[in-house]
Formats: C-alpha cells, sequence, structure tokens
C-alpha cells in the first residue's frame, strides 16, 4: 500500500494528494521513520522517505513535524545507507522548511554541515535537493549566518556551473537570498561568484545592463523552492536579485566620497565592472568614471575605510578600489 501511494503520488502535478488540502496522520510514518533499523535497510528507508516527502508538500502536513521527526530525517544525511536515501531525505527538509519553526529545528539538529557536505557530492538528485534545502534555510537570518560560518557560499558557487538546471537554479537561489546579508557579500565575490552570476543572465545580460537593473531585480525575487519548482528562467531571475545585492553592498557609500557628477559616473562604472563582456560598448564611459575616481583623490580614504572596522564600509572600499585598480597598473 505504501509502495502505491508513493507511485501515484510522487509527480505534484499529478498528485491526488496534493491537490486535496485535508491535514493527512504523519503518526505511523513518523513512527517507522524514527526506526535506527532503517539505516541498514535503504530500500525501506528510500520508499518512506520518498512518502514523507510526498506529505510534506502540504502545509498542515509540515506543521506535523516535531523535533523526532526532523531528527530522524536528518540521521538519512548522517549516516545514509545510499546516495539516494540521502538525496531523498534532503528532499524532505527541503519541504519541513517552508515553515521558519521547522527551519530552527533543522538547525538545532546539525542539518546545516550535512546539507553544505551533500552539495559536494557527484550526485545530481543529491546536490539538487541539498542546494534546494539549503535556500529555505538561508530564507531566515539565522540560516545566512550558519552557512556563512560553516564555508558553504564556496561550495555553492560551484554549483552555479553547473549544467543540471534544477541544480543550477536552485543554488542561486541560496546565492540570491545568501546576498540580502551584509557579512556575506566579501565571500560571495571572493568565491568567484560574480561572474558566474553574470554568465547566468545570458543573452538577457546586454539589456539588463543598459536599462532594467536596478531596483527591478526585486521584482523577480523567488527566495525558497519545493521539490515541485520550476526552472529555467528562475536561475536568471535570481542572479538579477543576488547580483543587485552585491552590487548594492560592495558599492554603497562611494557617493560621499565623490561629487554627485563623480558618483553618476562611478556608479556607472559599478555596472560595467559587474556585466564583465559588455566592455565593447562601456570602455569609453568607464574609463572617464576611473579617472573621476582618481582625481577626486577618493582611493586614499577607500584605502583607509578598507582596513577599518565596519564590515560593509570594508566591503564597499574592497569593490571600489578593485574597480579602479585595473586600469593603473
Amino acid at each position: 500500500m505504501v509502495a502505491t501511494f508513493a507511485k501515484q503520488n510522487d509527480d505534484p502535478t499529478n498528485s491526488p494528494n496534493f491537490r486535496s488540502e485535508e491535514r493527512d496522520d504523519l503518526s505511523p510514518l513518523k513512527s517507522l521513520i524514527a526506526d535506527a533499523r532503517l539505516l541498514v535497510h535503504g530500500d525501506l528507508a528510500l520508499l518512506l522517505l520518498r512518502c514523507l516527502k510526498i506529505l510534506s508538500r502540504k502545509l498542515p502536513n509540515r506543521q506535523q513535524f516535531d523535533p523526532m521527526t526532523i531528527r530522524s530525517v536528518v540521521m538519512f544525511l548522517q549516516n545514509p545507507p545510499s546516495i539516494k536515501v540521502a538525496a531523498e531525505a534532503a528532499n524532505v527538509l527541503l519541504n519541513v522548511c517552508y515553515e521558519k519553526e521547522n527551519v530552527d529545528v533543522v538547525i538545532a539538529q546539525g542539518a546545516v554541515p550535512l546539507l553544505i557536505m551533500a552539495i559536494t557530492s557527484s550526485d545530481q538528485d543529491l546536490q539538487a535537493n541539498a542546494a534546494g534545502a539549503l535556500q529555505s534555510i538561508c530564507f531566515q537570518e539565522v540560516g545566512k549566518r550558519l552557512i556563512l560560518q560553516h564555508q558553504g557560499i564556496g561550495a555553492l558557487v560551484h554549483l552555479l556551473c553547473s549544467q543540471n538546471a534544477k541544480v543550477q537554479t536552485r543554488a542561486v537561489g541560496a546565492m540570491h537570498n545568501l546576498s540580502s546579508e551584509a557579512e556575506s557579500i566579501r565571500p560571495i565575490c571572493e568565491a568567484g561568484a560574480v561572474p558566474a552570476l553574470v554568465a547566468l543572465l545570458g543573452p538577457w545580460a546586454r539589456g539588463l545592463c543598459l536599462s532594467g537593473f536596478g531596483p527591478t531585480s526585486r521584482n523577480f525575487e523567488v527566495s525558497r523552492c519545493g521539490d515541485d519548482d520550476g526552472v529555467g528562467g528562475l536561475a536568471f531571475q535570481e542572479s538579477r536579485g543576488a547580483l543587485f545585492d552585491v552590487v548594492s553592498y560592495v558599492y554603497d557609500g562611494l557617493m560621499d566620497l565623490v561629487s554627485p557628477q563623480e558618483s553618476r559616473g562611478a556608479l556607472f562604472d559599478v555596472v560595467s565592472y559587474v556585466y564583465d563582456g559588455l566592455m565593447d560598448l562601456l570602455s569609453f564611459q568607464e574609463s572617464r568614471a576611473r579617472e573621476a575616481i582618481v582625481q577626486a583623490e577618493a582611493v586614499p580614504p577607500l584605502t583607509r575605510l578598507l582596513f577599518g572596522a565596519d564590515v560593509q564600509s570594508a566591503a564597499c572600499s574592497t569593490g571600489a578600489l578593485l574597480n579602479v585598480r585595473p586600469p593603473y597598473e
């Protein structure tokens, strides 16, 4: 009967259970999942986790997850009998973390470092599900800080170049959420995320650079996903948001250091720097903007900010100095 339920409901677009808004009784399944013997019975564990994933798509069911059940799911990430079981466990966490209360419990059960380790796997299903769970987790402030603390940004940046659309979309969604935290900007830039995010903009980058870039990117924010989420265009949408956050933080405060006219040039130069590859269109204006910053004697105060105690100011000055540097080497 359990196998039949899983087969009939595996596809969320044709799932009778998902179409029903009724609350399901998860008690029998929660008891089975908590049985430690499942850790050596991979096929049965996979089937039960698949059913739990299906049921966790619905809000009334996600609200039934208690710390013990979440702990049991996390154990399948820590000691999985197979990669498929680990991927299914990550998928359950992805859905469960739609609810903030569950995110707190998932974090308390030590899932974040396990999920970061999971996205370094060569298995693309595990990568996608773990990245999706991290995306949901870092929608919350405590999640952002933990992923930063456990050096998860570098692993997520690596996934931005994946050939798998679902992996790529969920990784860039996580980057978008992380980029709203000021302290994440420096590691995001240092990990090489900006070129990868720009590449995801594809043929849209030219028009975006010349017109739509800026606050309009907020209209495309998609901060969390489920195991039934769409892919493709979401990578572009999330890239816009993440790039906007990076630019906003890295170059915030530059206008206080130079005159309004020079500030406009500097901000124009910001866009040209971020969208590498458009220099054929912007080289003349970019050169003038760099010259304006240097002539305004902005480099010394930027350098002082670089070694200051304020993280955001240091990030701003780092980006501005990197932007000024190339023509004067």
